[in-house]
């Protein structure tokens, strides 16, 4: 496989999780029920470990501890106040960012 096609693979799997994540960040971030808070808490821990392994191994180290951090940003207990800085605040921000590569 080249380099290229392995850009490929690592966007395109972002790009499916990408949305998924900001759509429990956005429920977080919203007045729902405890339980929905819960889920969402959960499902955003798991897929943010899920994006940051999958950027790891992809050899993007950025992308990998962001990912990483938002994972940890996320508390046990889902009625606790999100705590994440200023910049990842706005779920709309994430995947905003274009992911290039270099052309041949």
């Amino acid at each position: 496989m080249s380099d290229r096609e392995v850009a490929r693979l690592y966007i395109a799997e972002m790009r499916a999780l990408l949305p998924v994540l900001r759509g429990h960040l956005n429920t977080l971030g919203s007045s729902s029920q405890e339980e929905q808070r819960a889920v969402a808490a959960n499902e955003l821990r798991r897929l943010a470990g899920a994006a940051a392994d999958l950027s790891a191994d992809f050899h993007a180290g950025d992308c990998a501890g962001i990912a990483a951090a938002l994972a940890r940003a996320v508390s046990s207990s889902p009625s606790a106040p999100l705590s994440l800085p200023p910049c990842a605040r706005g779920a709309h921000g994430i995947g905003a960012a274009r992911i290039g590569t270099e052309r041949e």
